[in-house]
């Protein structure tokens, strides 16, 4: 369920309630805004404060439709007339939050690294899309000293869901800011790196034969939809009408 949705119902009086694992909103909408010093605290809206009684913290593991039930990871059932799906997309840091953290050390994390990008000469940044792009080009914009390369394994940027024209503008504004980029190349050793983390001299390879020396890797990869809580109850069907 979305805070949208849950606004609204509750604005016609029905009694709702809003499930998450972790205790406040991101907006990740301004992510690339999250590179100002003191701005993350911006981004974080806390649940409690805006729902109240209709806000439940915790983890949904399985849905029962025959049942009208949703079963916590804490092993509570919550029985519903009417079930909105809003589980959204998880991923690793900084898109995303791995774990749920509270808000203040959410904040922390993005604090410490705007310096650790001011400390960083060379930034790679891997990942092509909206988040990777966004990236690349504000530390390009702020610290223009610095060597910024972006690794995308495809050729075109950003999402599938744009114009090519507009994806031809976004390679050419980040040629413009002086990022190197380096596409159709996949990063073949990311697991094996520090990522988010200065450490100088690190060396990323590609499968096409590339190494990029590298002080700070910051990865904008792997974002997914969140499937967990509502797999076993759609399995039955081929997909999930949205």
């Amino acid at each position: 369920m979305s805070l949208q949705d849950v606004v609204q119902l509750l604005a016609i009086c029905c009694k709702c309630s809003l499930h998450r694992k972790r205790e406040n909103f991101h907006f990740f909408k301004i992510f690339p805004f999250l590179l100002l010093s003191g701005f993350a605290k911006k981004t974080f809206i806390p649940f409690n404060k805006t729902f109240g009684e209709n806000f439940k913290q915790g983890c949904v593991i399985d849905i029962d439709l025959e049942e009208q039930a949703v079963a916590l990871e804490s092993g509570e059932v919550v029985h519903f007339s009417h079930l909105i799906l809003g589980t959204g997309s998880s991923g690793p840091f900084p898109g995303k939050f791995g774990e749920p953290v509270t808000m203040e050390n959410a904040i922390q994390m993005y604090e410490g690294l705007v310096e650790k990008i001011r400390a960083a000469p060379r930034i790679v940044v891997v990942g092509g899309g909206s988040a990777g792009v966004e990236m690349a080009a504000e530390v390009k914009t702020d610290y223009p000293a610095k060597e910024v390369t972006l690794v995308h394994s495809k050729i075109p940027l950003a999402d599938d869901q744009l114009l090519p024209s507009v994806r031809q503008g976004l390679k050419e504004i980040l040629l413009g800011k002086g990022v190197q980029l380096q596409l159709g190349q996949r990063v073949t050793n990311l697991h094996d790196l520090i990522l988010n983390e200065t450490q100088p001299d690190m060396r990323i390879l590609t499968d096409k034969g590339l190494e990029i020396t590298a002080d700070l890797v910051i990865c904008c990869t792997g974002i997914k939809v969140n499937s967990s809580a509502y797999s076993r109850a759609f399995r039955k069907f081929s997909s999930l009408l949205v």
